[in-house]
Protein backbone atom coordinates (compact mmCIF):
# COMPACT_ATOMS: atom_id res chain seq x y z
CA UNK A 1 0.00 0.00 0.00
CA UNK A 2 1.78 3.04 1.35
CA UNK A 3 5.27 2.03 0.24
CA UNK A 4 4.21 1.42 -3.35
CA UNK A 5 2.30 4.70 -3.44
CA UNK A 6 5.41 6.44 -2.13
CA UNK A 7 7.53 4.86 -4.85
CA UNK A 8 4.97 5.78 -7.52
CA UNK A 9 4.67 9.38 -6.26
CA UNK A 10 8.46 9.72 -6.08
CA UNK A 11 8.78 8.39 -9.64
CA UNK A 12 6.15 10.81 -11.00
CA UNK A 13 7.69 13.69 -9.02
CA UNK A 14 11.16 12.93 -10.42
CA UNK A 15 9.89 12.63 -13.98
CA UNK A 16 8.03 15.92 -13.66
CA UNK A 17 11.06 17.70 -12.24
CA UNK A 18 13.30 16.38 -15.02
CA UNK A 19 10.81 17.25 -17.75
CA UNK A 20 10.28 20.80 -16.49
CA UNK A 21 13.99 21.38 -15.95
CA UNK A 22 14.89 20.14 -19.41
CA UNK A 23 12.08 22.08 -21.08
CA UNK A 24 13.29 25.29 -19.43
CA UNK A 25 17.00 24.70 -20.06
CA UNK A 26 16.98 23.22 -23.56
CA UNK A 27 16.08 26.31 -25.62
CA UNK A 28 18.48 28.63 -23.77
CA UNK A 29 21.72 29.63 -25.47
CA UNK A 30 24.29 28.72 -22.80
CA UNK A 31 24.75 26.56 -19.74
CA UNK A 32 25.07 29.58 -17.43
CA UNK A 33 21.76 31.07 -18.54
CA UNK A 34 20.07 27.67 -18.24
CA UNK A 35 21.37 27.16 -14.69
CA UNK A 36 20.11 30.61 -13.70
CA UNK A 37 16.68 30.08 -15.25
CA UNK A 38 16.20 26.66 -13.66
CA UNK A 39 17.38 27.97 -10.28
CA UNK A 40 14.94 30.87 -10.51
CA UNK A 41 12.08 28.51 -11.35
CA UNK A 42 13.02 26.20 -8.47
CA UNK A 43 13.15 29.17 -6.09
CA UNK A 44 9.71 30.28 -7.28
CA UNK A 45 8.36 26.77 -6.69
CA UNK A 46 9.75 26.65 -3.16
CA UNK A 47 8.34 30.12 -2.43
CA UNK A 48 4.82 29.29 -3.62
CA UNK A 49 4.80 25.82 -2.10
CA UNK A 50 3.37 27.26 1.11
CA UNK A 51 5.71 25.30 3.35
CA UNK A 52 8.10 28.13 4.23
CA UNK A 53 5.59 30.97 4.50
CA UNK A 54 1.98 31.82 3.75
CA UNK A 55 1.37 32.34 0.04
CA UNK A 56 0.03 35.84 -0.77
CA UNK A 57 -3.50 36.00 -2.13
CA UNK A 58 -2.47 37.42 -5.51
CA UNK A 59 -0.07 34.47 -5.99
CA UNK A 60 -2.77 31.93 -5.16
CA UNK A 61 -3.13 30.63 -8.72
CA UNK A 62 0.60 29.78 -8.84
CA UNK A 63 0.05 27.07 -6.22
CA UNK A 64 -1.82 25.02 -8.80
CA UNK A 65 1.18 24.84 -11.16
CA UNK A 66 3.82 24.10 -8.52
CA UNK A 67 4.89 20.50 -8.94
CA UNK A 68 6.75 20.69 -5.61
CA UNK A 69 3.55 21.55 -3.76
CA UNK A 70 1.65 18.62 -5.28
CA UNK A 71 4.50 16.18 -4.63
CA UNK A 72 5.01 17.34 -1.05
CA UNK A 73 1.27 17.09 -0.43
CA UNK A 74 1.17 13.54 -1.78
CA UNK A 75 4.09 12.51 0.43
CA UNK A 76 2.55 14.06 3.55
CA UNK A 77 -0.88 12.50 2.97
CA UNK A 78 0.74 9.13 2.36
CA UNK A 79 2.85 9.36 5.52
CA UNK A 80 0.38 10.83 8.02
CA UNK A 81 -3.06 9.66 6.85
CA UNK A 82 -4.93 8.07 9.75
CA UNK A 83 -2.42 9.00 12.46
CA UNK A 84 -3.03 11.12 15.53
CA UNK A 85 -0.13 13.03 17.07
CA UNK A 86 -0.60 14.59 20.51
CA UNK A 87 2.29 16.97 21.08
CA UNK A 88 1.04 18.04 24.51
CA UNK A 89 0.49 14.60 26.03
CA UNK A 90 3.15 15.10 28.71
CA UNK A 91 1.79 18.53 29.79
CA UNK A 92 -0.81 18.30 32.57
CA UNK A 93 -2.70 21.48 31.64
CA UNK A 94 -1.70 22.72 28.18
CA UNK A 95 -3.87 25.87 28.44
CA UNK A 96 -1.84 27.16 31.40
CA UNK A 97 1.28 27.71 29.32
Amino acid sequence: GAFFFFMFAHFVYSLTACAITLSIAAPLPSMEVAIGAVALYALLNVAIMGFLAQVPVWWGWLCFISYMRWGFGAFMINQFKGTYVDLCSDVKNPTSL
